[in-house]
């Protein structure tokens, strides 16, 4: 009896983890033609509201990868997965920390030159925004 209900637990929390998992949209249909109308893979978007003396931000590539760059160093840089069409702008970005690595899940408003993020909140944070504004030229 002890073996059925350990076995059913097992099975209702791995059931409920590939179910309710957020991470694994991610895939063939969130990048089309329109995308690359919304975005630019050519250049860098600053974030403008960073409190600190470095430059943080966010470089997109073809096929829905995405670079968050600290100080323009590609050695120092978080990375992540897109999905930006006309149904739907979201980003999640992977975080390495010695305490522990996590994803952080963004949605997205993209008005013109200006890309506005939202955090979601997690366990890692409450949530919060960002601004980033498209730069000149940028081919890396």
């Amino acid at each position: 009896m002890v073996k059925k209900i350990i076995y059913s637990l097992f099975v209702i929390t791995i059931y409920s983890c590939s179910v309710f998992d957020g991470h694994n949209n991610y895939g063939k249909n969130c990048c089309d033609e329109s995308t690359y109308h919304i975005i630019d893979t050519t250049t860098i978007y600053v974030q403008t509201d960073n409190i600190s003396s470095n430059i943080i931000a966010l470089k997109f590539y073809k096929e829905g990868r995405v670079v968050l760059l600290y100080n323009l160093s590609h050695k120092d840089k978080a990375e992540g997965k897109y999905c930006i069409n006309k149904r739907q702008c979201r980003m999640k970005i992977f975080y390495k920390h010695p305490q522990g690595n996590f994803w952080s899940r963004k949605e997205l408003t993209i008005r013109g030159d200006t890309i506005l993020s939202h955090t979601l909140p997690s366990a890692q944070g409450r949530g919060s925004y960002d601004k980033y504004v498209k730069k000149a030229r940028y081919i890396r």
